[in-house]
């Protein structure tokens, strides 16, 4: 049977309204990191030490291990006083008030959920702030810093990856030449704190820094991990109608490269494929294509590899759904193989909404539209430039001969969205 598939990305969640770009949720995190600081800041001159056993505090309070064992150990005994700023000081409850906060302020929605209710919902995530905050993730300090000087990144999860990638492909390098200086670490201000270095990593420095990243990368993906479930349980969508966009009655399946439930909100009973994980599931999906060209060189160097979006689809068991949807949707003889005469009529159809189609998804993207039993891919794009943009990165996900042909074939349409209904 012929199947009409729908690929959306996150242009689908803000066509919704939904606060989704990278910079939405960067700035939430900066503010609550600021409020947290300011709370502890208070509850902390309320403490009554001397100023040697507050320095003791702070240092046990930072620890890598932000437990009462760790320093109980060395005989210090704090434990009264680590407690009652645990107790006093709970990431998730601020985190909930500046939720309700850009609520009421972005979408004039006040959410009628208890604190109480919303603590409980989402405390399994109290430590993975704590981390955020104490730890001085990498990462988080990394975008921070494109920020604050100058906006150098774009608004896009794909710029994010960029950046991503610009350090991991550092890495790489420097293990291939390890006299190489590592230029552009000069961007990551914690590095040097994390060990010390010439013009070279010492092997042993750069596990140890590639272990950190893994690490404070996992941290950032659980905190975003929450952003989106703060937004996607709780908000109304705004008043664009799905109508508008899609015709739900002929959309087969959906295969999605977001985070979010939104589809499913609004047409019920269409089998999803989460290419990148889905909120909650605690397998979200947030890294590089590879950046290694050589398949030798890969092989040599795999110390990079948690970074790659191939490994963490397989490592976290995502979307694999739409190879079966693509490979096996044929009628079948009785004995599993194809029936020749249906096969060769097999064409699916794809529609694509609100996807860059950039080349940090090029190895799905490239299996689907060069797909035999594929017989049609339509492209949606908001403006020119968003148009221009897709077709340089399609030029990278499938070659620019391959481009021109299926173009001129009409195996691929470019059609501009509007508020009438889209058909496919």
């Amino acid at each position: 049977m012929n199947l009409n598939i729908l690929i959306i990305g996150n242009g689908f969640d803000l066509a919704h309204g939904l606060p989704t770009k990278y910079k939405d949720f960067l700035e939430f995190i900066m503010i609550l990191k600021n409020s947290y600081e300011y709370e502890y800041n208070k509850i902390y001159k309320d403490i009554l030490l001397s100023d040697d056993k507050k320095v003791i505090l702070k240092e046990f309070i930072k620890s890598e291990k932000l437990s009462y064992e760790y320093y109980a150990k060395n005989g210090q005994n704090l434990k009264a006083e680590y407690l009652y700023i645990k107790e006093e000081l709970n990431p998730i409850d601020l985190c909930i008030n500046l939720f309700k906060k850009k609520c009421e302020n972005q979408f004039n929605l006040e959410i009628k959920d208890s604190n109480q209710n919303l603590y409980n919902k989402y405390k399994e995530y109290n430590p993975k702030l704590e981390w955020l905050f104490f730890k001085e993730n990498l990462w988080l300090e990394y975008f921070y810093s494109k920020i604050k000087p100058k906006t150098t990144i774009g608004e896009n999860w794909i710029d994010l990856e960029s950046e991503i990638a610009k350090v991991i492909k550092c890495l790489e390098e420097n293990e291939k030449n390890p006299k190489q200086p590592l230029i552009s670490f000069k961007d990551l201000k914690k590095i040097g704190e994390l060990f010390k270095y010439n013009n070279a990593i010492n092997i042993e420095g750069r596990e140890k820094y590639i272990k950190k990243l893994e690490d404070d990368l996992n941290n950032f993906i659980d905190c975003l991990e929450l952003y989106i479930l703060l937004f996607d349980d709780n908000i109304l969508l705004n008043d664009i109608s799905i109508e508008k966009i899609i015709f739900s009655k002929i959309i087969d399946t959906v295969i999605s490269f977001n985070y979010t439930n939104t589809y499913c909100k609004i047409v019920k009973n269409v089998d999803v494929d989460f290419i990148h994980g889905k909120a909650g599931e605690h397998n979200l999906v947030l890294g590089i294509d590879e950046t290694i060209e050589k398949d030798e060189d890969i092989k040599k160097d795999i110390s990079c590899i948690r970074f790659k979006k191939y490994f963490q689809r397989i490592h976290k068991k995502t979307g694999l759904k739409y190879k079966d949807w693509l490979e096996n949707a044929n009628d079948k003889k009785p004995d599993g193989f194809f029936n020749n005469s249906t096969a060769d009529k097999i064409k699916h159809n794809i529609c694509i909404f609100g996807h860059s189609l950039d080349v940090t998804d090029k190895d799905i993207l490239n299996y689907i539209i060069l797909h035999k039993n594929v017989g049609k891919t339509t492209i949606y794009y908001h403006n020119e430039e968003a148009y221009a943009q897709q077709i340089a990165n399609l030029v990278k996900v499938i070659d620019k001969d391959k481009l021109i042909e299926f173009v001129g074939d009409k195996k691929i349409e470019f059609i501009k969205q509007s508020d009438d209904k889209v058909k496919i």
